[in-house]
């Protein structure tokens, strides 16, 4: 059985956005509960496009790493747990902490998660926590994730600097997030953000705009100042369909490259599953590590 623990997210009163809560409670509710009511609901969801990509850009960090992902792992934003499942099965993983803001998340979904995706619940801890604000991890993590988490972020830099002061010198941070070009100006990226979520009543059961549920427009200087600021080294892999500098290898990982000079690498989402004919992907791989 994993161990839960509550590091007190009502602490973290500035960077979380009065709501948001209570949108990630019905998502959870309403969508994700019922993708993990048994083993075959909860294949399907671990072998759909998405989470397929999203794991298999784990795999590739350790090409970029060289070496397997070990040790003790945190991951913010961890919602249903499928990816802290997915790392307990990892031998060189010793302890994950699944840091989550939705009770309803934390304290149901994830059990039943754990049970259907078969993970080594002994090595998972089950935290009730922002990811702004985890005191009890301070200097104790080889490695941070975040699976589609910190674009929900208030504040970027409070974020990734928590994240450098939970991580060991040496220890990585993985992001996967959707990503913005630098090119979108202030105010288009405020009105994305103030469109109505087509979604939401199947989602929440009521009309939500994007920013309700935290959902922002970072560009990729955001992400890369962030890390940078919070002291931080940062590499950051784009991902475009339409083209790639490099090919559809996985060279750039081995190379630890994502510039060329002062020209962005771009890759091909080469390790994407498609549906409906397109490939099914995140813009934007950030890998950050903490200076030894």
């Amino acid at each position: 059985m994993s161990q839960a623990l509550n590091w007190s997210p009502e602490q973290d009163t500035k960077n979380i956005r009065e709501g948001a809560q209570a949108l990630q409670t019905e998502l959870h509710r309403r969508i994700y509960d019922p993708s993990f009511n048994d083993a075959a609901s909860t294949r399907a969801f671990l072998d759909s496009p998405r989470t397929h990509w999203r794991r298999t850009a784990l795999e590739k960090f350790q090409l970029f790493k060289g070496g397997p992902i070990a040790g003790h792992v945190l991951e913010i934003g961890a919602g249903t747990g499928w990816c802290a499942a997915w790392l307990s099965r990892l031998p060189a993983v010793e302890k994950v902490y699944a840091v989550e803001y939705d009770a309803y998340a934390v304290e149901q979904l994830m059990p039943k998660v754990f049970v259907h995706a078969g993970a080594q619940a002994d090595k998972i801890v089950r935290v009730l926590g922002s990811f702004n604000h985890m005191p009890e991890a301070h200097g104790r993590m080889d490695m941070v994730v975040s699976i589609g988490a910190i674009h929900h972020s208030e504040n970027l830099l409070a974020t990734l600097t928590e994240v450098g002061r939970v991580l060991k010198p040496g220890g990585y941070f993985v992001a996967l997030e959707p990503c913005e070009p630098n090119s979108l100006s202030l105010r288009e990226q405020e009105a994305l953000g103030e469109r109505e979520d087509p979604s939401a009543m199947r989602k929440y059961g009521r009309k939500a705009r994007h920013k309700d549920n935290s959902d922002h427009y970072y560009r990729l200087c955001e992400f890369e100042a962030a890390a940078l600021w919070s002291g931080l080294d940062a590499w950051s892999y784009v991902f475009d369909w339409r083209g790639s500098w490099l090919g559809s290898n996985d060279r750039a990982f081995r190379a630890r490259r994502t510039y060329d000079g002062l020209r962005k690498i771009v890759l091909r989402p080469y390790f994407a599953k498609r549906q409906n004919g397109a490939p099914v992907f995140d813009r934007l791989l950030l890998i950050a590590q903490k200076p030894e």
